[in-house]
């Protein structure tokens, strides 16, 4: 037998997406991750523009005389202790180097926002693709289970009585036969074709 039967290489189910889910797939959750990422940034650079707060408080014993007035000596003993507080202010004093980078920020923030609406939209414009080569590979593969085996198998019929029948001779029959193998070949690299983009498909639906 010249001609193997490959059917059962076809397809068993049929395809069905119709969309994309953008929030669990891969690329997209990555790019929202990069969203996150520069918003901290720029909440990083905000909070560095604020004024910082400092209070500190010291209890403390001194032995011996000292001089409370700066004239004065008075002894004191180590049961005596002396407290004190202090309030301190941190003022950023390079401010508009500051508001730069939080400008900066939001910039990339923007940036990585847009990324993660270019990358959907491109998601779905691949997969409307990729349906559209789907039905065409369908088509063909429709069309070699409908006539184009039936005429394979009719070729090679014709090409074997008549050189059996000696009504052509041996370069006929292998033309008939090499036209009956390219349908079949035909078919195959159709199959082949679907399956490739089907597996595409569901990967970037998940199904």
């Amino acid at each position: 037998r010249l001609i193997p039967d490959y059917s059962y290489r076809e397809a068993e189910k049929q395809f069905s997406a119709d969309s994309i889910d953008l929030a669990s797939h891969p690329l997209i959750r990555y790019r929202a991750e990069l969203v996150k990422l520069a918003a901290s940034q720029t909440m990083l650079e905000k909070n560095r523009m604020l004024p910082e707060w400092a209070v500190g408080y010291n209890n403390m014993s001194i032995s011996g005389y000292q001089s409370t007035d700066g004239v004065n000596q008075r002894y004191f003993g180590s049961g005596q202790r002396f407290s004190s507080y202090n309030l301190t202010l941190s003022l950023p004093l390079f401010n508009k180097t500051a508001k730069n980078k939080v400008k900066a920020g939001q910039i990339n923030e923007a940036i990585a926002g847009i990324q993660v609406q270019l990358a959907g939209q491109e998601l779905n414009s691949r997969l409307m693709q990729l349906k559209e080569e789907h039905r065409k590979w369908q088509q063909f593969t429709d069309y070699y289970k409908k006539e184009g085996r039936e005429q394979a198998v009719m070729l090679m019929e014709q090409a074997r009585i008549s050189y059996e029948k000696g009504e052509t001779g041996y370069l006929e029959w292998a033309l008939l036969t090499g036209k009956a193998i390219s349908i079949r070949l035909g078919e195959l690299d159709a199959l082949l074709q679907q399956h490739l983009v089907q597996t595409e498909i569901e990967y970037l639906t998940g199904k």
